[in-house]
C-alpha cells in the first residue's frame, strides 16, 4: 500500500491495483499500487500533482512490464508500442528518445516520433 495525496486544485484519477480511482483535492488515500502503476503515480509525484504521503515505494527489481525497456526504446521499438503503453510512460520514453520534453496529445507525439524516424532514417537507431 501507498499513501498518495492530490495536491492539485481539482479532481485527479489515479489508477490502483488496476482500476480508476478519483482523488478529490487535498484527499489522500492508501492505495494498493502495482509496479507500472507506481511508476505512473511517480511521474505525476514529478509534475507536482501528486505527493507521496510518506517514503515512495519501490517498484520490485523483477518487474516484466517494460517499464525497464522504456528508457532504451528506439523511435521504431517506441512507435510499435505506442498503441500498448499508457500515455504516462508512453510519453516520457518519447522525451528520452526525442531528447526533450514531449508535448500534446499521444497523435502528437507520434507525429514528431515519425518525423525523427524519417530523419533519422540513415543513422543508427539501433
Amino acid at each position: 500500500m501507498a499513501r498518495v495525496t492530490n495536491i492539485t486544485r481539482g479532481p485527479r484519477f489515479v489508477y490502483a491495483n488496476g482500476e480508476p480511482l478519483l482523488l478529490e483535492r487535498n484527499e489522500t488515500r492508501d492505495l494498493p499500487l502495482r509496479d507500472a502503476e507506481i511508476a505512473n503515480v511517480q511521474h505525476q509525484v514529478d509534475a507536482g500533482v501528486l505527493a507521496w504521503d510518506g517514503e515512495a515505494p519501490k517498484a520490485k527489481a523483477d518487474a516484466g512490464d517494460g517499464d525497464k525497456a522504456s528508457p532504451d526504446l528506439t523511435v521504431a521499438q517506441l512507435l510499435a508500442q505506442a498503441e500498448s503503453m499508457n500515455f504516462m510512460q508512453f510519453k516520457s520514453a518519447a522525451s528520452k528518445v526525442l531528447g526533450a520534453p514531449a508535448q500534446g496529445k499521444k497523435e502528437d507525439i507520434v507525429a514528431a516520433l515519425q518525423e525523427k524516424a524519417k530523419a533519422g532514417a540513415g543513422g543508427a537507431q539501433g
